[in-house]
């Protein structure tokens, strides 16, 4: 049963030249800001001396003691480009009157395992800007806080030690006792990565923590950390990243009677406030925006995958349904023309996907010279006292009536001989070069022109359906759009998830659009037996059968020939096949363009190269020189350049807080 060819016919001028040409902006734009990402995300400024380091790890073990003392070992280990001597580390919002004691600083070569001992040397101002000590030391700058660490350290690794106690660092109140410190100050100046602390809480003989009830901890900063205490009272937090300019801290609530040590009037000692009420209000209205802010996130990255796996579903069901081409039972070899009445150049059009190619307008003249409009011929002209060798057409009487009826080829004529003839009744091959050259925006503009005709009459057959390039386009705005978004998303959310998982769907969107096009049911007909004729072509002496004798046939297989590519094969096979046709006075034209005459190689000079090659190769670089030419005038160019949690049962951070002792920052130089 035939199946029905009817399809909607959308003004190609106009819906689809209009998206298309949408498309087209929306993956340049989408380009453009893939760029930009890319280049936000991956280039570095310059630094001086090209000189630059990262910190990739971090543990910090501290104690709290029963008077609130804080006792801290900082290992933060640095990774080095480059030539250094000072690191400095930056204390700030510190305890009720707390005072920073450095204890000790040591620095390990991590590649030698070698450590050295740091002495403590007295504090020069002019160290906050420049220098260092003469030897390795460390030294504590009161008046700011500071620590510096100043040892020679160049292209390797290296963990340094810092180890230091502050008193006032955990606060009695009437009914909790607080322990509220910011281990990663938001003023490093780089990224500190995996981070690590070990928080040992002040837990008498014989108690047992249960976390959320007697002890409850939270963790502020990076959504992506968490915090824990176990039965001992360690609270331990573990923070992959913390960005520069971000903070990490830790906050503890315990019983009152674990600062047993805290001195009555004391500056920690806040006995008179009650604060519980209070901690346990602001962590919970901070965890729940960390946890909005993670369902959120959650959110986006989930409806990024699914509108990823979404669109490749649809796309891959569109293409089954508008985009495979149709599967018509067909034999291996078809001895008749595709589609009698229709122009070759359609057919060319068809078997190409309704590409423009120069080849159509050679295919024209070859289909010229067979239905007798016109002829080829060899001869010599005379030009700057030599005689040049060369081909010329001639348009022969009654041309008029052969063409009358097909605009492509009343087209064609009009060209050759009206414009580039002038009039004339023969041209040479060196005529429309020549032309091309110094009226190159005529030429272009006259064969943009012819090409207009050709695909005017391959839309009036319907042989493309355009629910396949409506479909093409869609996806080409889709998989732009896709980009779009991912690249806002990961901008605005700091995340990759969602422009990873678009992009998958992008890139299978645009492979899928190349397919979308389809050829209609009766134009897949055709195909099948452009197939067959192309394959006889190549085959027709191997198939011991009755080959046709007719010389107008065969002048127009030999059209086809060329536009499937197999012309130079099909020539050889018929001059040993059927010489007496390759000689014969009506076939002559088609022998000569395909440099046969006779059945010998004519030519000038006898080249090997036949006219065929000759005149598609000098009309393609033609065009393409005058397309150059007109470009380079356009742009000025005439040289050739063309263009948590609230309750404190530990889990995930939260991103309020700020308010920990502790803090501050630390460089490198």
């Amino acid at each position: 049963m035939r199946r029905n060819t009817s399809y909607t016919h959308l003004p190609k001028g106009r819906s689809l030249g209009r998206l298309q040409v949408f498309s087209k902006s929306l993956l340049v734009l989408a380009v453009v800001m893939a760029a930009v990402l890319a280049l936000f995300m991956f280039m570095r400024p310059a630094e001086a001396y090209a000189k630059e380091y990262t910190c990739p790890q971090t543990v910090m073990n501290a104690d709290v003691s029963d008077d609130g003392t804080l006792t801290v070992q900082e290992n933060r280990t640095f990774d080095f480009d480059g030539s250094f001597t000072a690191i400095w580390w930056v204390f700030e919002q510190l305890g009720y009157d707390a005072q920073i004691v450095i204890d000790n600083a040591v620095v390990t070569n991590d590649a030698t395992g070698e450590s050295l001992d740091l002495d403590e040397v007295p504090f020069q101002e002019y160290w906050r800007e420049y220098g260092a000590s003469d030897e390795p030391a460390w030294t504590w700058d009161a008046e700011q806080n500071t620590v510096y660490v100043f040892c020679p350290m160049a292209d390797g690794t290296y963990t340094i030690t810092l180890e230091w106690h502050a008193e006032n660092m955990a606060t009695l109140y009437a009914d909790t006792g607080e322990v509220y410190w910011q281990f990663v100050g938001g003023d490093w100046a780089i990224d500190s990565y995996d981070v690590t602390l070990n928080l040992q809480l002040p837990v008498p003989d014989g108690e047992t923590v249960t976390a959320g009830e007697n002890v409850r901890v939270w963790g502020h900063g990076p959504l992506d950390a968490t915090v824990h205490v176990d039965q001992t009272g360690l609270v331990t937090a573990d923070v992959p990243v913390v960005p520069s300019g971000e903070f990490a801290e830790v906050r503890a609530t315990i019983p009152t009677e674990w600062l047993s040590g805290v001195a009555p009037g004391a500056y920690n000692d806040q006995s008179g406030t009650e604060k519980m009420d209070e901690i346990l209000a602001e962590e919970q209205e901070w965890a729940d925006k960390a946890n909005t802010q993670r369902i959120m996130a959650v959110s986006h990255m989930a409806m990024g995958i699914l509108a990823s796996i979404g669109l490749i579903i649809w796309s891959i069901v569109m293409f089954f349904r508008h985009g495979r081409e149709y599967r018509l039972p067909k034999d291996k070899y078809w001895r008749d023309l595709p589609a009698p009445g229709v122009h070759p150049a359609v057919i060319s059009r068809l078997w190409s996907w309704n590409r423009e190619d120069n080849n159509d307008f050679v295919a024209t003249l070859m289909h010229l010279c067979n239905i007798g409009a016109i002829r080829i011929d060899p001869g010599t002209y005379q030009r700057k006292r030599k005689t040049v060798s060369d081909y010329y057409i001639t348009r022969l009487d009654g041309w008029q009536d052969k063409v009358n009826n097909s605009p492509i080829d009343k087209e064609a004529m009009r060209i050759l001989f009206d414009k580039v003839g002038r009039g004339a009744d023969a041209i040479w091959f060196g005529n429309i070069e020549v032309y091309g050259k110094q009226h190159p925006e005529s030429l272009v503009r006259m064969m943009d022109r012819w090409q207009e005709i050709v695909t005017s009459q391959t839309d009036q057959r319907g042989y493309f359906e355009d629910n396949g390039e409506l479909y093409c386009y869609t996806m080409r705005i889709f998989a732009a759009l896709c980009v779009i978004i991912g690249v806002f998303c990961s901008i605005m959310f700091m995340e990759l998830i969602e422009l990873i998982a678009l992009s998958i769907a992008a890139v299978v969107l645009l492979v899928i659009s190349f397919f979308m096009p389809r050829r209609s049911w009766v134009a897949a007909e055709i195909y099948g037996r452009c197939e067959g004729l192309r394959n006889w072509l190549k085959d027709f002496s191997l198939l011991n059968e009755r080959l046709p004798t007719d010389v107008k046939v065969w002048g127009a297989f030999m059209v086809y020939a060329y536009v499937f590519g197999v012309a130079k094969r099909a020539m050889e096979q018929l001059q040993v096949s059927l010489p007496n046709v390759v000689s014969d006075a009506g076939f002559v034209s088609t022998s000569t363009w395909m440099g046969y005459r006779n059945g010998y190689v004519v030519g000038p000079n006898a080249a090997p190269v036949s006219p065929l090659d000759m005149f598609s190769t000098m009309y393609s670089n033609t065009v393409r020189t005058a397309k150059a030419t007109i470009a380079a005038a356009e742009t000025g160019n005439f040289i050739g350049d063309v263009m948590s949690s609230g309750g404190g049962g530990g889990g995930g951070f939260s991103g309020g807080g700020g308010g920990g002792f502790g803090g501050g920052g630390g460089g490198a130089r």
